[in-house]
């Protein structure tokens, strides 16, 4: 299948989810068909590397190895900032998007969207803090600091920023305490010499998922990506993903990092 694309730019704010549970007798059911869902449109958050243009990174990647085991249309994809990729899926102008993760410890209101019980893979967050910063994970959620992320996942306060560098550069600038950020992603920026004062720590392993319309349309959705995740798992395609994408994409970051910048928790 032929995936079309459009890179376009804007910014909203996430509206809130739940959970699903007991997906493979929810889509057990008839209404639930592959059949039922037609082409479908993703909206991918732009990540350095792994969705920086419509044609190429480990996200495109992915999609378009979906897309190719989905067989009853096309998934379009469109690249957006992070928020705005969201607002598409809550307004009715994509299907799916991605990336997020799942915390355990959020527990959003009902609202027009919410993450999937799809997991595609699991990221590693890390707390970025100056190197002469005494902040530790244990500190997070203290009402004095100014910790920037993407409000979706936390279950204490945040603040956002537009893209990675530029949490980076409040950072380096002692304006926030820290930047809580998914390893890969945020490792390939911190390849930067400007950002050699920046330091880490690991916080927590978490499933990579979809996020998704709080509807029947988004249960359909959802149906669908979880059979075609579980098409390419049992092929070994996912993993060759993976492998040969994501492993690249780190190892390229961590080859230039200062074994200075790992923090022992």
């Amino acid at each position: 299948m032929k995936l079309k694309f459009l890179l376009c730019v804007s910014v909203f704010v996430f509206s809130g989810g739940v959970f699903s549970s007991d997906l493979s007798s929810i889509c057990s059911s008839p209404k639930y068909s592959d059949a039922l869902a037609g082409d479908l449109v993703v909206h991918v958050a732009e990540v350095p590397s792994l969705a920086e243009s419509s044609v190429e990174g480990g996200f495109i990647n992915f999609i378009k190895a979906l897309d190719e085991v989905y067989k009853y249309g096309v998934i379009n994809v469109r690249v957006y900032p992070y928020t705005r990729a969201i607002y598409g899926v809550a307004q009715g102008d994509a299907d799916f998007s991605l990336p997020a993760a799942f915390n355990p410890k959020r527990v959003d209101p009902l609202g027009n969207v919410r993450l999937s019980a799809v997991s595609f893979g699991k990221v590693s967050m890390v707390l970025y803090t100056h190197k002469d910063s005494s902040v530790k994970v244990a500190d997070l959620g203290g009402q004095s600091l100014k910790i920037v992320a993407v409000p979706t996942l936390w279950h204490f306060p945040v603040f956002r920023a537009n893209g990675i560098p530029q949490a980076f550069n409040l950072l380096v600038s002692r304006r926030v305490d820290g930047v809580l950020g998914a390893q890969e992603e945020s490792d390939y920026v911190l390849r930067d010499p400007k950002y050699k004062d920046i330091r880490r720590q690991h916080y927590g392993d978490f499933d990579d998922v979809f996020i998704v319309q709080n509807s029947e349309r988004g249960q359909l959705v959802e149906c669908v990506l979880s059979r075609s995740v579980e098409a390419l798992r049992s092929s070994g395609r996912l993993a060759d993903i993976y492998r040969h994408t994501f492993a690249l994409f780190r190892y390229k970051a961590l080859a230039s990092l200062s074994l200075s910048s790992f923090v022992a928790l």
